[in-house]
């Protein structure tokens, strides 16, 4: 992984792109103190948070999604098994008319 390798993914992950150069730089040449490690977890803190929040709303649509057509496929079925029923109750009228004749 070369330099310009980490400031890529550095800035893919979200972080700033001056401190994402900086960051690569210095670590690439193995001048990283404790301080820029805090700053590179309070970046990566952030843009989790941020993506944990994307992916919260995303599931939340996906089940307002599912559970509407859940709800139709439901209604759907319950026609369908009615007017299986209605025909059912229709043939046996039918025969029962033919019985009697």
């Amino acid at each position: 992984m070369n330099e310009n390798d980490l400031y890529n993914e550095l800035v893919r992950l979200g972080m700033n792109k001056i401190l994402a150069s900086d960051l690569a730089t210095r670590f690439y040449h193995n001048e990283i103190t404790i301080k820029d490690s805090e700053i590179v977890k309070l970046e990566l803190q952030g843009f989790v948070r941020d993506e944990i929040s994307i992916v919260k709303g995303e599931i939340k649509s996906l089940k307002i999604e599912f559970d509407s057509k859940l709800k139709l496929n439901n209604w759907m079925i319950g026609i369908a098994l009615a007017s299986q029923d209605a025909i059912g109750i229709l043939v046996s009228l039918f025969f029962y008319v033919l019985n009697k004749l």
